[in-house]
């Protein structure tokens, strides 16, 4: 069944739009095991010309998992909400 929806859902996406978790002192590993599997499975996923758009205040670790699958950015927006700051990245594949 694995081997099917892997098969099934392969190069299928246009768009993955998402908040993934932030990462703070006591998570920073395991965060990072889920952005690393994140961006594994955007890469089996999306179709050549797909992009990946999320929110983030830990934009440099994203970058970091992103480029280990050859994601680049396209496009990067800073936003302050309230006391905070956040990014928009736009990834594609390079």
């Amino acid at each position: 069944l694995e081997n099917n929806l892997k098969i099934y859902f392969s190069n299928s996406v246009d768009k993955i739009i998402t908040n993934p978790p932030n990462v703070n002192q006591r998570n920073e590993k395991s965060v990072g095991k889920i952005y690393d599997e994140f961006f594994k499975q955007a890469n089996l996923m999306l179709k050549n010309k797909g992009i990946i758009a999320l929110i983030t205040k830990d934009v440099d670790l994203i970058k970091k998992y992103a480029s280990k699958q050859r994601f680049k950015v396209k496009k990067e927006l800073e936003s302050v909400i309230g006391i905070d700051k956040h990014n928009m990245v736009v990834f594609s594949r390079e």
